[in-house]
């Protein structure tokens, strides 16, 4: 996936294999995010930077303002709960969404 092309090219497989998900582009760009995201996490920078990337993420993915709200496939249980964490959340409440969609695909 670090391969621009290669993680072009997956993404559309996606989007081919999952053609009755209009989402599933949008669960591998979330996932790709969300790595990026652990990646500054674990580089243990400037906790307010980190804050501001959590945020980002749910406003595109989660709490779009753009309709509808949810951009991605979780069950929107989880999408409450990473909202109602979203003010003490960690890189690993994402990945708990990451999960849920990656498990889908195959």
């Amino acid at each position: 996936m670090l391969n621009p092309i290669t993680c072009y090219q997956f993404r559309k497989f996606v989007s081919i294999k999952h053609g009755g998900n209009p989402f599933a582009e949008n669960d591998i760009v979330f996932w790709l995010e969300v790595e990026k995201l652990k990646e500054i996490s674990s580089s243990h920078l400037d906790v307010t930077l980190i804050h501001k990337k959590i945020q980002a993420v749910v406003s595109q993915f989660i709490d779009s303002a753009i309709p509808p709200l949810l951009q991605i496939t979780i069950p929107l249980e989880l999408a409450q709960r990473i909202r109602q964490r979203l003010p003490t959340a960690g890189s690993q409440l994402m990945r708990e969404a990451q999960v849920e969609f990656m498990t889908d695909i195959n």
